[in-house]
């Protein structure tokens, strides 16, 4: 009987090759996705840590602030502004040369981090707290993290001004003196017990109208945990904040 050379012949070759182009076309999609959804999420860290550079640089109020003294901290704190989206977004950073309490940061790929974006709305999510949540006598504290009323919330805001959800978390006071205040901050459910988390607070009046600047102010705060009907979340321990 005659032996077969050892090799592949062309209807092999052809059949392999023809299963490898399925296998990419199969996978090239889920590779774009991911890539997509990962430069999208550093993007929008990097302009967070941006914008919360310019909102401390304008509020130390140490020299005038406009766009060239905000790029300059960016290049300074965080490197190249230019260089902050990972797929080579332009970067835009606007101070209003009249109102300098008004500035922006926002990518041409991307848009603006949610941080930043949600702050230009924190009265709007005041508002919908209010009529959702505290009605007329309810004071407290009301967290993007929990199960009954705040994760369902942060879905809805999200939803409403098109920011991913996985990217920020807010906190909503309403005090005893029925004043309120608006924390807004980056995601914090993968976060540990202990960790810091940086953010801009928005002060309101007992009729909602916004106490002082427009811009809110920069705080520090701790993460603690708790239970509520058996789920355990993250929230930020406003005792902590400075």
């Amino acid at each position: 009987m005659k032996r077969r050379k050892k090799g592949f012949t062309l209807i092999e070759l052809i059949v392999v090759v023809v299963i490898l182009v399925l296998l990419m076309l199969m996978l090239v999609p889920k590779v774009t996705g991911f890539t997509k959804t990962a430069s999208d999420t550093v993007c929008h860290a990097n302009q967070a840590n941006a914008y919360k550079i310019m909102v401390m640089e304008y509020t130390l109020g140490e020299k005038p602030f406009n766009e060239e003294s905000a790029k300059k901290a960016i290049d300074e704190k965080l490197g190249d502004h230019e260089k902050l989206c990972p797929t080579g977004g332009t970067i835009t950073v606007l101070v209003d040369p009249v109102d300098p309490s008004k500035f922006s940061i926002t990518c041409s790929n991307h848009g603006g981090s949610e941080q930043q974006i949600l702050g230009n709305y924190s009265k709007d999510m005041l508002e919908m707290a209010v009529n959702g949540f505290y009605g007329s006598n309810k004071t407290g504290q009301l967290d993007s993290t929990g199960p009954n009323f705040g994760k369902g919330f942060k879905q809805t805001i999200a939803k409403k001004y098109g920011l991913n959800a996985d990217n920020f978390d807010f906190t909503v006071m309403k005090n005893n003196n029925g004043t309120y205040s608006v924390y807004i901050f980056d995601g914090i459910s993968d976060m540990k017990v202990g960790d810091s988390v940086q953010g801009v607070v928005y002060e309101y009046d007992k009729d909602r109208n916004l106490i002082g600047n427009s811009t809110g102010k920069t705080f520090t705060g701790s993460i603690k945990s708790k239970k509520v009907d058996s789920t355990t979340f993250n929230y930020l321990d406003l005792g902590s904040v400075k």
